[in-house]
């Protein structure tokens, strides 16, 4: 491999206190590769090639590093798709066990593809709506950490999300622009689901993903049975 495989990948790393070895760098390299790869076949992935990839996806999985707890070991990335923020987040910190949700079975077979050939074995993949998979004694309020990193409102983001997270827990979710009007939206979610909003982060790295933000809450009573609520309920009627 060599010494200059993704630099910005690295140099952006290391300005969010991450210092990456060659072994990572390689991993994160090999995946990325291996996405751009099955997105011929799949849409997993709106980069074009690793160089797009490299910052987009990559480095901007990589901005929620210091935003987890200290001493987090559990981790659920909800809607992963392709394995973003999921994977690289599994290759840098090796210490946590990331569990990859997504409902589309062909997505999940090209994580599980992937997760097999980078040996990370730190990593689970998950086949199932969440709003079934909250629902079941192995999954719900058993995370320290939920992110997602899907397009959608924060109210349907938080009523998908909360119920995987433990109390005292956080979720975390990848935002662009200004994100007002949603965090506005957000209260009855936030009520209803055991939620407080702890900050909307400013963009972490500004010159190289610029607006893109983080928006994190703490999860301080447990989720109450109703909710989630069943399939493509939270999307059709947002708790707003």
């Amino acid at each position: 491999m060599s010494d200059a495989a993704l630099p910005r990948l690295r140099a952006g790393a290391e300005r969010l206190g991450l210092t990456l070895s060659d072994a990572q760098v390689e991993l994160l390299r090999h995946y990325g590769e291996r996405l751009l790869e099955h997105n011929t076949r799949i849409n997993v992935t709106g980069a074009a090639d690793l160089a797009e990839l490299e910052v987009r996806h990559l480095l901007d999985s990589l901005t929620v590093v210091p935003r987890l707890p200290e001493g987090t070991t559990t981790l659920i990335d909800v809607g992963s798709g392709g394995g973003l923020p999921g994977i690289p987040l599994a290759i840098a910190r090796p210490e946590l066990a990331v569990t990859l949700l997504d409902s589309v079975g062909k997505k999940a077979s090209v994580m599980e593809a992937i997760v097999r050939e980078l040996g990370l074995a730190n990593v689970e993949v998950v086949t199932q709506r969440a709003e079934l998979a909250a629902q079941t004694w192995e999954y719900r309020q058993r995370f320290q950490v939920a992110v997602a990193r899907a397009v959608a409102d924060l109210p349907v983001l938080l009523e998908l999300t909360l119920p995987f997270v433990r109390q005292l827990g956080r979720a975390i979710y990848f935002k662009k622009g200004d994100i007002d009007a949603e965090l506005a939206r957000s209260r009855r979610a936030l009520r209803s689901l055991g939620g407080e909003f702890i900050e909307a982060a400013p963009p972490p790295l500004p010159d190289l993903l610029p607006g893109h933000q983080l928006v994190v809450v703490e999860k301080i009573a447990p989720t109450k049975a109703p909710f989630p609520r069943r399939p493509g309920i939270p999307e059709r009627r947002p708790l707003v």
